[in-house]
C-alpha cells in the first residue's frame, strides 16, 4: 500500500534529472522497500548518507558525516531526511546553510527519545508506543533537545508529519517546524511514514521535491563553492561534540 499524502502538487511523470539531492535515512536505515530507496532510484545523481552505523544513532557522528558530504559537494544540496536523520541533518544545515537549497524532513524523531550516545530507553523497549507517552507534553530538557538548533536553519523547506506517529506527536512536529523556519504538512493517519506504514513508492514526495526545486531555481544565490561557513568552536556541531564528550566521560 502506498500513500500520496497531500494532493496539491501536480504530478511529474518524468524522472528528476537535477543533481544535488542527499537522502538521509533514520535510525536502522531505510530498506529497499522504503520510500527513500524508491525516491533515490527516481533521481539521477542522488546520493545517500554514508559512513554511519544505522544501528548506532550517535548525533555528533551522523551530523558530522552529513556536513562532510555537504562540504565536498560543488552543488547546492536538497536534503530529504527521515526520522532521526532529520535531527542530524538540522545540525549540519545550521552550520552549512549556504550549501543547502532546501530540506524535506519527513516524520522527524522526537529529540526526547535520544541521548547523545544513542536511543533512550524509557520504562522498557516498548514504552514509547504507549498513548500516555505519545501524548505527553514536550519536555525540551530531555534527550537531545538542548543541542539541536533552536532557531531557523536559514533554508526553505517543510516538515511532513503524521497524526499517529509513534515516534513524534503532531504538536511536537509543529514546534520543530516553527523553530527551524519550515512549513508543516500533516498527512493524516500515516504512522511513522515508513515501510511499516505502507510508504514504499510515494509519488507525492517526488512531486513535492520537483515542485520545490522548480521554485528554488528562480532564486538568485551565492556560489555554493564559497559559502560563509560556521566553523570551529562556534559551530552547532562543535557544541554537540563537546556535550557528547562530557556525556561519555560521565559514563566512564
Amino acid at each position: 500500500m502506498s500513500h500520496s499524502g497531500a494532493n496539491t502538487v501536480t504530478a511529474d511523470s518524468k524522472r528528476l534529472r537535477q543533481d544535488g539531492v542527499l537522502i538521509v535515512p533514520g535510525f536502522r536505515g531505510s530498506d529497499e522497500a522504503h520510500w527513500q530507496s524508491w525516491l533515490q532510484m527516481q533521481i539521477d545523481g542522488a546520493q545517500r548518507l554514508s559512513g554511519v552505523d544505522w544501528d548506532d544513532p550517535v548525533l555528533s557522528v551522523w551530523a558530522g558525516k552529513i556536513r562532510q558530504q555537504l562540504q565536498r559537494s560543488d552543488n547546492y544540496q536538497w536534503i530529504v531526511a527521515h526520522s532521526f536523520g532529520c535531527l542530524a541533518a538540522a545540525i549540519a544545515v545550521a552550520d552549512r546553510p549556504q550549501k543547502v537549497a532546501g530540506v524535506i524532513f519527513v516524520a522527524p524523531a522526537d529529540p526526547a527519545r535520544f541521548h547523545l550516545l544513542g536511543c533512550r530507553q524509557v520504562h522498557g523497549a516498548n514504552a514509547w508506543h504507549e498513548p500516555a507517552i505519545r501524548q505527553s507534553v514536550i519536555k525540551e530538557k530531555e534527550g537531545v533537545w538542548p543541542v539541536i538548533p533552536s532557531q531557523a536553519l536559514g533554508v526553505e523547506g517543510v516538515v511532513i508529519a503524521s497524526e499517529n506517529d509513534p515516534w513524534l506527536t503532531l504538536a511536537t512536529a509543529g514546534v520543530i517546524a516553527e523553530r527551524w523556519g519550515l512549513d508543516l504538512t500533516n498527512v493524516g493517519q500515516a504512522g511513522h511514514i515508513n515501510t511499516e506504514g505502507g510508504y514504499g513508492p510515494w509519488p507525492y514526495i517526488k512531486e513535492l521535491l520537483a515542485s520545490r526545486m522548480r521554485q528554488a531555481s528562480a532564486i538568485a544565490r551565492p556560489e555554493p563553492g564559497n559559502p560563509l561557513l560556521r566553523l570551529g568552536r562556534g559551530s552547532v556541531l562543535a557544541h554537540v561534540r563537546q556535550q557528547t564528550r562530557r556525556q561519555m566521560e560521565g559514563r566512564i
